[in-house]
C-alpha cells in the first residue's frame, strides 16, 4: 500500500510537470472537453425546464381533462356542399350530450370574436376580445391580479364590463395607472373595467385578451341559437377522453344526420403531440453534448499518442528504475484525466454560470442542480480515462531494451 502511494505521488509529479512544460499544447487539447462541458450543463439546464413549461401550457389550456368540438373546415367542394346540410355546431346540442353522459362536468362556452380596436384616453390598441362562462375562465385558468372577476350576478346582468390583459392596460393607461373602474370603447360601446388578468408573462398570449360575460354577448348580439366555430367540455378525469370522444362522436353526427362537419381534439393529444417534439429536442441535444465530449475525448487520445512518442526513453529509464507495468499505466491514465479536467472543470464554472443570467433573457428557465455538476464532472473524467487508456497500456507494454534505444 505504502508503495501505491508513492507510485501515485510520483506519478502526479511527473504528469503536471510534464503538462506545465506543454502548458499551451494541454490547453489547446482540452478545449474539446471545455465546450462538451458547456454545452451539456447548458442543454440539461433548459431541457429540465422544457418539461416544467409543457405542465404551464396545459393549465393554461385548461388541463388534460378537456374536449374541444371544432368546426371542421371543408377541404372539397363536395364537402362544402354536404356540410352546408347541416345546422352546425349549437351550443344547446352539446348542454343536451352533457346531460346524457355522467362523465362530463361541464360544458365551457366561449366566442371567439375577430381582432377589435379598444380604446381609452385617446389612445387605441388592438386586441383578441372572447365572450366566456365562468365554467370556461374556471377551467382554462383565468385569474385576476387586480380588481375582481366575474361574479354570479354579473351573468345574469346586461352591464358592459370587462376583463382586461396587462398588456392593454400598459398601452392604454400607462404602467402604473390603476385602471379598475375606468371606461374603454369597444363595438362601439363602453365597458367598464373590474379586473386586470393575472399573467406571468407580459408576452403571453392573455396579456391582450380582453373577456366579457357569455351571457352579456346573448344579450347584445342576440345570437343564442347561431352556430358556433368550437365549444369545449370538461370532464370528470382524463381518463375518460378517448370513451368521450367516441360517445360526442356518435351523438352529435346523429344529430347533424350523419354529417362529420365537425372534430374533436383532446388536451391529451396534445400533451402527447408535445412530450413527442420535446423528446426529440432531448435526444438532438445530448447527442450533440456527447459528440462534443467525444471530439475532445479523441484530441486527447491524439495527443497522448504524441506524447507516449516523445517519451519512450523516459519510460525504459523508469522501467530500467525498477517501476512497473502499473506504474506506468497510471502515470498515462492520470495524465488523460488531468487534461479532461483542465478543459472540464472551467467548462463546469462557465456553463453554470447560466444561472446567473437575468430572467427573461432566455425564453426557458435554466435550472441546474448539484447532480447535474456531478455528471458533468464524472463524464468529463470518463472521457479521459477512455481517451488516455489505448496509450496507457502501450506505454506499460514497452519493454525497457526497446525503449532505452531512443
Amino acid at each position: 500500500m505504502y508503495r501505491f502511494v508513492q507510485q501515485f505521488k510520483v506519478s502526479i509529479t511527473l504528469c503536471l510537470l510534464e503538462l506545465w512544460s506543454n502548458r499551451m499544447r494541454t490547453v489547446i487539447t482540452s478545449f474539446g472537453i471545455f465546450l462538451g462541458a458547456v454545452s451539456y450543463l447548458v442543454n440539461v439546464a433548459f431541457l429540465r425546464d422544457i418539461d416544467d413549461e409543457m405542465k404551464r401550457n396545459m393549465e393554461e389550456i385548461g388541463g388534460l381533462s378537456i374536449l374541444t368540438i371544432k368546426k371542421k373546415a371543408a377541404s372539397t367542394e363536395e364537402e362544402k356542399i354536404t356540410f352546408s346540410a347541416s345546422q352546425g355546431i349549437q351550443l344547446s346540442e352539446i348542454d343536451t350530450i352533457a346531460k346524457k353522459l355522467t362523465y362530463i362536468e361541464s360544458t365551457l362556452p366561449k366566442i371567439d370574436l375577430q381582432w377589435e380596436m379598444v380604446k381609452a384616453n385617446g389612445k387605441y390598441t388592438y386586441t383578441k376580445p372572447i365572450a366566456a362562462s365562468s365554467e370556461y375562465l374556471d377551467a382554462f385558468n383565468y385569474k385576476v391580479e387586480k380588481g375582481r372577476t366575474f361574479t354570479s350576478n354579473d351573468f345574469s346582468s346586461s352591464i358592459n364590463i370587462c376583463l382586461i390583459g396587462k398588456k392593454i392596460v400598459e398601452t392604454l393607461f400607462g404602467d402604473d395607472s390603476n385602471c379598475i373602474g375606468k371606461k374603454v370603447t369597444i363595438f362601439s360601446k363602453e365597458f367598464t373595467i373590474v379586473g386586470i388578468i393575472e399573467t406571468e408573462d407580459i408576452n403571453s398570449w392573455k396579456s391582450i385578451r380582453f373577456v366579457f360575460p357569455y351571457s352579456l354577448y346573448i344579450y347584445r348580439f342576440g345570437q343564442k341559437n347561431k352556430e358556433i366555430d368550437e365549444v369545449s367540455v370538461k370532464l370528470v378525469s382524463s381518463d375518460f377522453a378517448e370513451k368521450a370522444i367516441n360517445d360526442i362522436t356518435r351523438m352529435l353526427k346523429q344529430m347533424h344526420r350523419g354529417i362529420m362537419d365537425f372534430e374533436i381534439e383532446a388536451n391529451l393529444t396534445k400533451l402527447d403531440e408535445l412530450r413527442a417534439a420535446s423528446s426529440g429536442i432531448k435526444i438532438l441535444l445530448s447527442v450533440i453534448s456527447i459528440i462534443t465530449l467525444c471530439i475532445g475525448g479523441i484530441s486527447i487520445m491524439n495527443i497522448m499518442f504524441a506524447a507516449l512518442g516523445d517519451r519512450i526513453r523516459e519510460i525504459g529509464i523508469r522501467k530500467a528504475m525498477g517501476a512497473h507495468r502499473v506504474d506506468l499505466f497510471l502515470q498515462f491514465i492520470i495524465e488523460a484525466i488531468i487534461v479532461s479536467l483542465v478543459g472540464g472543470v472551467p467548462g463546469i464554472l462557465l456553463g453554470s454560470s447560466i444561472l446567473f443570467f437575468p430572467k427573461g433573457i432566455f425564453p426557458y428557465i435554466p435550472i441546474l442542480t448539484a447532480q447535474d455538476f456531478v455528471v458533468a464532472l464524472c463524464f468529463t473524467m470518463i472521457c479521459g480515462i477512455v481517451a488516455g487508456f489505448t496509450p496507457a497500456l502501450r506505454a506499460a507494454n514497452m519493454q525497457p531494451v526497446e525503449a532505452l534505444r531512443y
